[in-house]
Parts: structure tokens; C-alpha cells; sequence
């Protein structure tokens, strides 16, 4: 009877061991595979990430359109890729400047509006902004806004993925004089951008820079 009292207790002590043994391999298993789920959710986020840093430091993708009648000229510049500015210093836009011309002994009335997918982004506070004017014949057009109340084409933001589709428009009056050598006189627009601090950074995606010039 103590034999086999002896082999019994032998046979339960190896079924729980066994028992215990698969709860660890199966356990062990789905940590693994959990461990693998959370590593291909990680990859996949990372290559997104990097995706959108390779469409950030492309080269731009200009497209520029043009038409004129007897009194209407329009000049428009877009921009298909995205760039990033962190110039405190007003700098030229990609694919925003150009030039319009006006017939000899004319006057002219030129409106540009700009417009982009644009977001501007702070590390730590979303209590600044992110400037952008236009230049008409190298004086900025109307209306400006110069310090302390500069002009906000995007407010700062903590998010750098807080996107928003946001416009301006400047507008100035230029003459062509009669006694111009030439028979067009013509005049620089440039669309320009710039961080009112440090340490921000500008995006602006999907741009159109549009010049309508009315000739009277």
C-alpha cells in the first residue's frame, strides 16, 4: 500500500510540474506576441514619421500659371511640398515670387492673396505666432503691420500636426510713367515668411501665391 501510495503522490507531483510548465510556455507566448503587436504598431508609426520628413525636406514642386487681356494681367505660383522655416529674419516663401508688368503710361491696381496649409509650432508655450507679408515692387502691401502688432498668419501651437488652412491679402497701386524706355514696366512680388521668436518652426504645405493686377 505505501508503494503505491508512493507512486500516486510521484504521478500528481509531475502533472502539476507538467501543468505549470505549459501555463509558462503559453504565458510566455503571448507576452511575445504582445511584445511583437506593440513593435509592428511602433514601425509602422516610425515609418509615417519618417515618411512625412522625407515629403518635408523635398525639393518644392513649383507651378506657375499666367494670363492677360487688355486690362487683367494674373501671375499665380503654387507649391505642391511642404517646407519648413525656423528664420527669425523675413526670408522669400518657395514658390512665391515673381514678377507682373504694366503697359507704359499706365497705372495699376495689384492684389495678391496668398493662402497655404500651414502650422506653426512651439516646444514649450502657444503664445506666439508665425508672420507672413508680401512685397510689391520691394514695399509691403497694404495692410501691414508692423510691431508690436505684427501680423499672424498662424497661431503657435504646441502640436506640430495642428494644420490649418489659412489666407492673406495684400494689395498696392503702381504707374508705369509715360516716358518709361521700356514698353512694360516691371514689378517683383515676393511672398515672404518668418517665426516672431526662436526656436519655432514655420510649415507651410500647398501654397498658391494669385497676383491680379487691374490696369486703368
Amino acid at each position: 500500500m505505501r508503494s503505491n501510495s508512493m507512486k500516486t503522490s510521484i504521478t500528481k507531483k509531475l502533472l502539476i510540474s507538467a501543468g505549470m510548465l505549459s501555463v509558462f510556455v503559453l504565458g510566455g507566448g503571448s507576452v511575445f506576441a504582445a511584445t511583437n503587436i506593440a513593435k509592428n504598431g511602433q514601425d509602422e508609426a516610425n515609418a509615417k514619421l519618417d515618411a512625412k520628413a522625407q515629403v518635408a525636406a523635398a525639393a518644392p514642386d513649383c507651378k506657375f500659371y499666367s494670363a492677360t487681356n487688355a486690362s487683367v494681367q494674373s501671375r499665380v505660383y503654387t507649391n505642391n511640398t511642404a517646407t519648413n522655416y525656423t528664420n527669425t529674419d523675413w526670408v522669400n516663401m518657395q514658390c512665391g515670387s515673381f514678377t507682373v508688368s504694366v503697359p507704359r503710361g499706365k497705372s495699376a491696381l495689384v492684389v495678391v492673396k496668398t493662402d497655404a496649409e500651414v502650422s506653426c509650432t512651439v516646444a514649450t508655450s502657444d503664445s506666439q505666432w508665425c508672420q507672413g507679408r508680401v512685397l510689391i515692387n520691394d514695399a509691403e502691401g497694404q495692410p501691414n503691420a508692423p510691431e508690436p502688432d505684427s501680423f499672424s498668419w498662424a497661431n503657435s501651437q504646441t502640436d506640430a500636426s495642428a494644420w490649418e488652412s489659412n489666407a492673406f491679402t495684400r494689395t498696392a497701386a503702381v504707374r508705369c510713367p509715360v516716358d518709361n524706355k521700356d514698353a512694360l514696366c516691371t514689378y517683383m512680388i515676393r511672398a515672404q515668411v518668418k517665426n516672431h521668436a526662436p526656436n519655432m518652426t514655420f510649415r507651410v504645405d500647398d501654397s498658391t501665391v494669385d497676383a491680379s493686377v487691374t490696369y486703368y
